[in-house]
C-alpha cells in the first residue's frame, strides 16, 4: 500500500538471522536495513529531486513447512530506527 510513493529502485539487506525450530514451525528474526529513495519536490536548489529514507529494525516471521516448503503464516515489523523522515 506505501510502496508506490517510493520511486522503484530500492534495495533491502538482511542480516543476523536466527532461527529456532520447533518442527514444522519455527521462529526466524532478522535485522533489517531498508533505504529508499522518494521524491523531494524541493530538493536541495529548490528544482525537485530525490532524496532518501531509511527504516531499520527486526523482522520476527513465524513459518511453517509445507508440502512446497517454508512459508511466512505471520510477519511483525519492528522500526527500531528511521532516518531522513
Amino acid at each position: 500500500e506505501v510502496l508506490p510513493a517510493f520511486i522503484p529502485k530500492r534495495m533491502h539487506s538482511l542480516a543476523q538471522v536466527d532461527a529456532r525450530l520447533d518442527g514444522d514451525t519455527a521462529q526466524v528474526t532478522a535485522y533489517f536495513h531498508n533505504p529508499m529513495p522518494v521524491p523531494d519536490p524541493g530538493g536541495a536548489d529548490g528544482q525537485g529531486g530525490t532524496k532518501v529514507v531509511e527504516f531499520g529494525g527486526l523482522y520476527h516471521h513465524t513459518m511453517v513447512r509445507t508440502p512446497d516448503g517454508w512459508r511466512s503464516r505471520r510477519l511483525h515489523e519492528e522500526i527500531v530506527w528511521k532516518r531522513g523522515m
